[in-house]
């Protein structure tokens, strides 16, 4: 008597679903205890490229070769987690349909579980997030597309945060100052200059919080003891609410250049 109860409790949970399954653009699929399609909507349908006849009653994993492994092992986290909370989302899929790659976010929730059975009637929702994926990728391309350039462009690229000290150093940073990037990363650029040379970077400090690009050379002492001249062009970085947060700045050792220059103003005072 308790299991008819359940079963028509869970006939009506599914009905209540009709309107959601004819209106929704989102793919909707109800599958049983066995991962039999006892209901899918038109959306889904579509995106599998399938008829809706063809698709109820069969069983979900005889689609599944549109699905990679890793999904299917994922279709299977999914399942372990409905089963243990009821209700789970965001679990992203990727299916090859129709040669093409396309991508969905998934929630999913239990129907309803009928007496004796371990398991229950699970509902889940396909939301198609392909445009957004591909846009992800782009961005992501761009990123390595620039960032690949930054790590091997021969003139140094740091950006440091309003006290001057350093949040990133490409490469070449690394080799003016003659410390590796995690040094640098505890590093300001006072710990590289006299007191002296310090008041030029206090200087055009007040004028990047003013909003203007600055340009200006620095004597440094590197690691090494050395000494050397570089040249920064840094841009003031602000939020969204005009907050000075750093500089962004491009650096550039010109130490053999300005050498080259005093040699030749010496040898023309000699002639």
């Amino acid at each position: 008597m308790k299991n008819q109860k359940d079963t028509e409790q869970l006939q009506q949970t599914v009905k209540f679903h009709e309107t959601l399954l004819r209106v929704s653009n989102h793919g909707i699929l109800i599958i049983d205890t066995s991962r039999n399609i006892i209901e899918v909507n038109d959306a889904f349908c579509s995106f599998i490229g399938q008829n809706r006849k063809d698709v109820i009653e069969s069983n979900l994993f005889e689609w599944l070769d549109t699905f990679s492994e890793d999904d299917i092992e994922n279709w299977i986290k999914l399942e372990k987690a409905v089963h243990l909370k009821q209700i789970v989302s965001n679990y992203e899929f990727q299916l090859s349909l129709n040669n093409e790659i396309r991508y969905f976010d998934v929630n999913a929730s239990l129907l309803g579980k009928i007496e004796n059975e371990m398991q229950g009637h699970i509902i889940s929702y396909w939301h198609d997030i392909t445009e957004r994926k591909k846009a992800e990728q782009a961005l992501q391309e761009s990123e390595k597309k620039y960032r690949n350039l930054v790590e091997n462009i021969e003139e140094g690229i740091a950006s440091v945060d309003e006290s001057e000290k350093f949040i990133y150093v490409n490469p070449a940073t690394t080799k003016i100052f003659g410390y590796s990037e995690k040094e640098l990363l505890n590093m300001t650029l006072k710990d590289f200059t006299t007191p002296e040379e310090f008041q030029k970077i206090t200087k055009q400090t007040s004028i990047r919080k003013n909003g203007r690009t600055s340009k200006y050379e620095l004597n440094i002492i590197t690691k090494d003891g050395s000494h050397s001249i570089i040249s920064i062009t840094s841009s003031p970085l602000f939020d969204n609410n005009k907050k000075y947060l750093g500089a962004f700045g491009i650096l550039e050792d010109i130490t053999e250049r300005k050498q080259a220059e005093n040699l030749l103003v010496q040898s023309e005072k000699k002639y």
